[in-house]
C-alpha cells in the first residue's frame, strides 16, 4: 500500500482481521509501518481486534533474536532471516506462489543484493510485495 496514508492503511488491516481473523499479523516497521501499529494497538476503535500480541512491527535494518541457549541470544539480521525463511520454505515447497501473478514474479525475479561490509544490501526498488511476504513468513 504504497503512497496511502497511514490511518487508511490501518483500517484495511481492521477490516481484513475481522472478515479473517489472522492469527498474526506482521508489519514494516519502516515507512508508516511504525505509526499503523501504533494506531492499531492503540486508538479505542481497534480494541475489539485484540490484537496485542497477534500485531508485531518489524525492524527490517534490525537484529532478531531466535533463541537463547546457555544464557546466550541467538540473532540474525531481520531482513537476511525473513529472506532465508522465503528460501527455504520455496525449496522445501511449503509455500508456493500464484503460477499467473506478473507482478509478484517480477518482484521476485528482477530482486537482487550486493554485499557491503559483510553485510547483504537488498534493492529498494519494485519490493513491497516481497517485503510483505517477508513478514508474512517471519510472523
Amino acid at each position: 500500500m504504497k503512497h496511502v496514508a497511514y490511518p487508511h492503511i490501518a483500517q484495511t488491516i481492521a477490516l481484513l482481521d475481522r472478515y479473517y481473523t489472522a492469527a498474526d499479523i506482521g508489519v514494516d516497521n519502516g515507512g508508516n509501518g511504525l505509526a499503523v501499529v501504533q494506531e492499531l494497538l492503540t486508538l479505542d476503535k481497534y480494541k475489539d481486534l485484540a490484537l496485542e500480541g497477534r500485531l508485531r512491527g518489524y525492524d527490517f535494518g534490525g537484529m532478531i533474536t531466535l533463541a537463547v541457549r546457555d544464557g546466550r541470544e541467538i540473532r540474525k539480521r531481520t531482513k537476511e532471516f525473513m529472506t532465508s525463511l522465503i528460501s527455504g520454505a520455496l525449496q522445501r515447497r511449503q509455500a508456493v506462489l500464484p503460477i499467473n501473478d506478473l507482478e509478484i514474479e517480477d518482484q521476485f525475479a528482477t530482486h537482487t543484493y550486493t554485499l557491503h561490509d559483510g553485510r547483504v544490501v537488498y534493492s529498494k526498488d519494485n519490493d513491497h510485495i516481497i517485503d510483505a511476504v517477508r513478514c508474512a513468513m517471519l510472523v
